[in-house]
């Protein structure tokens, strides 16, 4: 076949959870180092599933699609029916097992990635552009946290870290170019909550509590920086060796850090390092308060965690039975793969 297969929506979505596509971003990254130029893929990167055999049928398409995306991990009970996209309404393909979407104009270079010989995804951009019309504001918003973050949730497992992908400004410049598709516009919304840099799902859920709306359950306050870089004064070299610190979420016109305190932190000379570091801010003149996986896990030690943020770094959060009803939502929805949500 001499046009490549587009695979689109939540097909799309699942193929960016797979270590397939990472193993190729990475080779993309590599070339594009290598010679200088931006990253791109060499056809000898890609495997050969099948597709360049000429007179295929399309069921016999969709069959070879979908063995090679089981291959790669996606459950065979995603995998049902394939979202393709094609250029326009007269080049829909009707075949069993496959739902076809229309872009509404020519296809570019820019708005795929190849994934296989005669197949490609959908860019990140677009993909996030068409899901915001089958996902929900706190599922975009998760996402959008791990397209400009460095890491990725693989389908089966604990996230994995890889460098970022873009970043939020550049995130929203693509999007600006997918606005007529359906869904864009919801995605554009949920970048306003949307912050660079998070480097596990658990920097992006205490992102989340702090920067999403208050109608979600949010503080609704963003102003602030991920895994911001404080450098250590000389003058400090008697309390610490450390050259620098990072603050996990920074809220710099109130000069607050939260730091995440997780079961990871338990060992005795973590423990230790950790004590330095908060007496050395402190001296330093930064409030840091700490969340922790059991405030996490606990309503009510949520609530009561937030409430202090929220007066450090001057907001009032409001006391109504709606919003606290919203904040639990939302604390279960931030921590349903890591954290009991109990």
């Amino acid at each position: 076949m001499d046009i490549p297969v587009v695979l689109s929506h939540r097909t799309a979505a699942l193929i960016r959870r797979t270590e397939h596509l990472e193993r190729l971003r990475a080779a993309a990254r590599a070339n594009g180092e290598r010679y200088g130029v931006a990253p791109y893929v060499e056809e000898s990167d890609l495997p050969d599933i099948g597709l360049s055999t000429s007179g295929l049928k399309a069921s016999a398409i969709v069959q070879r699609i979908r063995s090679a995306l089981s291959t790669w991990g996606i459950p065979d009970r995603d995998l049902v029916r394939l979202d393709v996209m094609v250029p326009f309404a007269e080049d829909r393909v009707r075949t069993r097992g496959m739902d076809c979407h229309t872009l509404g104009r020519a296809i570019g270079e820019y708005d795929v990635f190849p994934v296989a010989r005669g197949l490609v995804t959908v860019s990140d951009a677009l993909c996030f552009a068409q899901a915001g019309a089958w996902m929900g504001s706190m599922e975009l918003i998760e996402w959008a946290y791990e397209l400009c973050g460095a890491y990725f949730l693989p389908l089966d497992g604990d996230y994995a870290e890889r460098p970022v992908c873009l970043t939020r400004d550049e995130l929203r410049c693509q999007l600006e170019r997918y606005r007529g598709v359906r869904g864009a516009a919801h995605a554009l919304r949920a970048l306003n909550s949307v912050h660079d840099g998070a480097r596990s799902p658990m920097e992006t859920a205490q992102a989340m509590m702090v920067s999403c709306p208050k109608s979600m359950g949010g503080l609704g306050y963003r102003h602030i920086v991920l895994n911001h870089r404080v450098g250590v004064p000389p003058d400090y070299s008697r309390y610490t060796s450390a050259p620098y610190y990072e603050i996990d979420l920074f809220a710099p016109v109130r000069g607050v850090g939260v730091e995440y305190d997780g079961d990871e932190h338990s060992k005795k000379a973590r423990r230790g390092h950790d004590a330095e570091r908060m007496n050395v801010l402190s001296l330093m003149g930064y409030d840091i308060k700490v969340l922790t996986s059991v405030q996490f896990s606990r309503q009510l030690d949520m609530h009561r965690a937030m409430n202090g943020i929220a007066a450090s770094i001057g907001i009032k959060v409001p006391s109504s039975a709606k919003f606290q009803q919203a904040q639990e939502q939302l604390r279960r929805f931030v921590t349903r793969r890591w954290c009991n949500g109990s």
